[in-house]
């Protein structure tokens, strides 16, 4: 986004055919329980909430970043600083979400943590990644 501090932002959906084949969807569970790890709390808050705000309007969709941010309950800031500027930056960072002029593209599917992701996340969410793979894949989950 090329002004963080502006009042609104849209949000475009950024389709993957690859990633839809062999990923997860913003919105299940795996992303809740491995993403989560990897991204923290807020930022799967702040995707999931996008992905569902474009998925009620069918497509792109503009929001006043502060009632956003409210709602996603980090408060309305939207200066550099802001926790809402910070999340969005935090989702590009890690390749889920790339800045356009006035806004982001957000994945609506996102892939299995990478390796080198995997390896700094707790071994319990390890284990659950390993079963959700496997599961997507059809192959029986490893056990525990």
């Amino acid at each position: 986004m090329s002004d963080p501090t502006t009042t609104s932002v849209r949000f475009d959906p950024w389709p993957d055919e690859v990633v839809e084949r062999i990923g997860f969807h913003a919105r299940s569970d795996y992303v809740e329980r491995v993403w989560a790890s990897a991204i923290g709390p807020t930022a799967v808050l702040a995707l999931r909430s996008a992905v569902l705000l474009m998925e009620s309007a069918g497509g792109p969709v503009t929001v006043e970043l502060g009632d956003f941010a409210r709602s996603l309950g980090v408060g309305g800031g939207v200066g550099r600083n802001s926790i809402i500027v910070r999340t969005l930056a935090r989702l590009d960072a890690f390749d889920l979400a790339y800045a356009l002029p006035g806004g982001y593209a957000l994945r609506l599917w996102l892939p299995p943590l990478r390796r080198s992701q995997l390896s700094r996340a707790p071994a319990t969410v390890q284990l659950i990644h390993q079963r959700y793979v496997a599961e997507r894949r059809g192959a029986p989950p490893l056990a525990s």
